[in-house]
């Protein structure tokens, strides 16, 4: 089974980092997740330069720590990729060469052999039911759009974490009604009969199926913008070696101050440890202490202690997505 999709409509530009003698190029390259799954990375090669308005796909063949991989054409040039995320071993990536010398990635084809990879494989970079459904909901209905917009996740703000649970709860139920109302979920539902089925799919990729990932892709909102973004949200069940249960999960999601973010989340009983990885860090004085003040003060609210930590990073070695979709047989893939 092959699981292709298509990024998001806003696509980054691959930035050239160091030029090399003999134009060779160096390029910063992003993948989300919401994005949701567009990457960024820095790739340099030895070989004759990328002709602008030219498009070439590339097998990941390699894979190491911190995030390097290597991609190879078939032509058999190879490209060293220094990436914000880990990509898949066997993924298929095509890249656009922009005039300037610059480039796209416009398209991820991931070998999968489950129907819950290809799901997530589907979904993740980007949810087009949901926001077709959503602009048609807009135009017949103001009213119930902006009711749906105002229960979706809002991000940074108090209501994030529990609203998300709420999704959760309502697509591991098959019930959207019980977290956007009958009316809206009846409306939304009439105008994409096909978001049933994702629904449907959504809710395989949230069953629990032994210490694997549990996923749900989520729309939140940013701002007082009317259109939602697109995040991940992992979790499952894990055992320390003291054969201690708990909770880890991961929120990956994306704002305009600091690129992709990354919630890591660590809950032991009623003890709750954070930890906020950020590309970097917004221009606003105090953003780390305000964050600790808030993030005590949801704790509270729920009844929970612990607390939060804060790294800028431009590597997210913690990858859910990456570990659900990579192919079995990755560690011997040959070019």
């Amino acid at each position: 089974m092959i699981a292709e999709f298509t990024l998001p409509r806003a696509l980054p530009v691959l930035k050239i980092i160091t030029p090399v003698p003999q134009a060779a190029n160096a390029l910063q390259q992003t993948v989300t997740q919401t994005q949701q799954a567009i990457q960024q990375a820095t790739a340099t090669t030895q070989q004759q330069p990328f002709q602008p308005g030219t498009q070439h796909t590339g097998t990941v063949i390699a894979q190491s720590a911190n995030g390097r991989h290597t991609l190879q054409f078939a032509d058999g040039r190879t490209l060293d990729v220094q990436a914000g995320r880990n990509l898949p071993v066997g993924a298929k990536v095509t890249i656009s060469i922009t005039q300037n010398s610059q480039a796209q990635i416009t398209n991820l084809t991931v070998p999968t052999a489950t129907t819950q990879q290809a799901t997530l494989a589907n979904l993740s970079a980007q949810w087009p039911t949901f926001q077709n459904a959503l602009q048609q909901l807009k135009t017949d209905n103001p009213q119930l759009a902006n009711k749906l917009l105002q229960r979706l996740p809002f991000l940074g703000g108090k209501n994030m974490l529990p609203s998300l649970l709420a999704f959760s709860s309502a697509v591991g139920e098959g019930a959207l009604a019980k977290f956007l109302g009958a009316d809206v979920a009846e409306l939304l539902q009439a105008l994409s009969p096909e978001l049933a089925d994702d629904l449907s799919a959504l809710r395989q990729l949230t069953a629990k199926e032994g210490d694997n990932w549990r996923f749900l892709v989520f729309p939140y909102m940013e701002n007082d913008e009317d259109t939602p973004h697109q995040g991940h949200f992992a979790w499952r069940h894990q055992e320390d070696e003291d054969g201690h249960h708990h909770t880890r999960f991961v929120i990956n999601a994306q704002t305009q101050a600091t690129g992709p973010v990354q919630l890591d989340g660590l809950l032991n009983d009623k003890d709750l440890t954070l930890k906020l990885r950020l590309h970097r860090l917004p221009e606003v004085p105090g953003f780390e202490e305000g964050l600790k003040e808030v993030a005590q003060s949801v704790l509270a609210e729920v009844g929970l202690t612990g607390r939060i930590a804060l790294e800028v990073t431009t590597f997210f070695s913690v990858d859910p997505l990456h570990d659900v979709l990579k192919p079995h047989s990755q560690l011997n893939v040959k070019a």
